[in-house]
């Protein structure tokens, strides 16, 4: 057996003066605030009452930690680091088998890397499993390791680690993966160079659902010249077993291809889920709704089942999440208005919850006049409900104001509770518009009304799908005022300008 080396509990005031308690609002809870030393980018409950999380503002040469209790006191941190060591990649949180919660990591001394597993006590214990591999080809540049390295937990406990070495990577350019598989022990037990062709982005692995393997997604070329996400099965032996091109097989939506891993296994169902932003070429002339988002659910075999619409307007490749709950149910986090020049309407985010077959419970928009906010993690709570991530800053002072809010179902399905909440059930866009005025809501047995500026019904027209489109090209230029009614009252109003 690997030794375990064990490192004791800091002072719970490490993080001092970077963390400081907030009043709650209403119903959205902001649990806590943190100034720029602290970032939570990586979270996850590890009982019913207490959070984990860990600073993504950590330097290289240290991991630092955090536990609290979800209405904000801070429990305990820990910090780890090394002398002369750099820690360059850090997984997410996941569960061993026994119920320990803990993440992969990356050491780097001199020119040497290796690779852990750290595991985090109830008492903030850390406990490091070193696995049997070290190589002087891990590819030192922060952002190429996050979309680059993965690493997972099979069904038996073994580990797979994936990575592009130095010698097979050139700037967006990749021709092949190594592939480490460890037993639950930390001992090597297999090492090859996988898919020795040219590719773009790692998309992701995750487990095999129906085997000890695990499967990978890639976007790469082909021959013929189109890029595509290509799906691959793998068995225990890390052999391609089963191979799907082009899992994403629209063409409009293109496909999602942004890599660092949007691609996540559902452990209550085995199935796939993606969420990627989408070039849009009907809208593009419309620069904030340059994209979208999109998420995915595929069967094991990577077969395309249904995919959701997420946010309108202007997105980026970051702050977009998908967290599971033991009953099936999703939460998706996704950013809006991003990024248009750090204003009033720069930086705004929202959530949705579904059920495991994709059909929309909730949907509510974020619009904060005093803080830009940019979503970075969502995490589940284990009564319901989910917590959110958000890097955040004043909008007229700029500074850092990065925040942790709880988010009640209540908050995702009432009118009432939503509003009092600050957030908004439906929006509407573009605006200012020409010909198509979009109202997006997750509401039904609705309907959208219309008026102009002298207070006339100008449209009226059933809500059937998350996006309802209003022809508006023979409408005259002004202002409009449109309407969602729910159930018989007024859920949700705005202003609309046509050019």
């Amino acid at each position: 057996m690997k030794a375990k080396r064990f490192y004791t509990l800091l002072a719970f005031l490490l993080m001092a003066g970077g963390v400081t308690m907030q009043a709650q609002e209403p119903e959205l809870e902001e649990i806590i605030q943190f100034d720029e030393s602290f970032l939570p980018r990586n979270m996850c409950y590890v009982n019913d009452e207490d959070i984990l999380m860990m600073d993504e503002r950590s330097s290289p040469q240290s991991i630092n930690l955090l536990k609290l209790k979800d209405d904000g006191t801070v429990i305990a941190s820990a910090h780890y680091s090394e002398t002369n060591a750099h820690y360059n990649y850090r997984s997410e949180f996941m569960r061993w088998q026994d119920g320990a919660v803990g993440f992969f990591f990356s050491k780097t001394v001199g020119s040497i890397s290796t690779f852990h597993f750290m595991t985090v006590d109830e008492d903030m214990t850390l406990s490091v499993q070193d696995l049997e591999w070290e190589c002087d080809d891990f590819v030192l540049y922060d952002y190429w390791e996050a979309r680059m390295t993965s690493a997972t937990i099979l069904k038996d406990g073994s580990m797979v680690i994936s990575y592009i070495p130095e010698s097979l990577w050139n700037l967006g350019n990749v021709m092949g993966v190594r592939l480490l598989k460890f037993d639950t022990e930390g001992a090597l037990l297999q090492e090859k160079i996988w898919h020795n062709s040219q590719f773009y982005y790692f998309c992701g692995m995750v487990p095999a659902a129906d085997s000890l393997g695990c499967r990978i997604m890639l976007y790469e070329k082909t021959p013929e010249g189109p890029c595509y996400v290509n799906g691959y099965h793998l068995d225990g032996d890390l052999n391609t077993v089963y191979m799907k091109t082009n899992i994403n097989n629209k063409t409009y939506p293109i496909m999602i291809s942004d890599g660092g891993g949007r691609y996540r296994a559902n452990p209550y169902n085995g199935k796939l889920y993606a969420i990627g932003s989408v070039s849009c070429p009907a809208i593009n002339q419309q620069p904030e709704i340059s994209k979208e988002i999109l998420m995915i659910m595929f069967d094991t075999a990577f077969v395309e089942q249904k995919d959701v619409w997420g946010a309108h307007r202007r997105v980026t490749s970051e702050g977009r999440e998908i967290v599971f709950c033991p009953n099936g149910d999703i939460y998706f986090l996704g950013e809006m208005d991003w990024y248009l020049g750090m204003g009033p309407l720069d930086a705004n985010f929202y959530v949705a919850w579904l059920d495991e077959n994709m059909n929309k419970k909730g949907e509510i928009y974020y619009h904060n006049e005093q803080r830009g906010l940019c979503p970075r993690k969502i995490c589940a709570c284990p009564q319901g409900g989910c917590l959110v991530s958000l890097e955040g800053w004043d909008r007229i002072t700029y500074a850092e104001e990065n925040v942790i809010y709880k988010i009640s179902q209540g908050v995702l399905t009432d009118i009432e509770e939503a509003h009092d909440a600050g957030f908004a059930m439906a929006v509407a866009y573009p605006n200012p518009g020409k010909e198509v005025l979009n109202i997006r809501t997750g509401l039904r047995d609705a309907w959208v009304e219309v008026y102009d500026v002298n207070g006339r019904l100008v449209h009226r027209q059933d809500i059937t799908e998350n996006v309802t489109g209003i022809e508006a090209g023979g409408w005259a230029e002004g202002v409009y005022v449109w309407k969602v009614i729910s159930n018989g009252k007024e859920a949700e109003n705005g202003k609309w300008i046509k050019e």
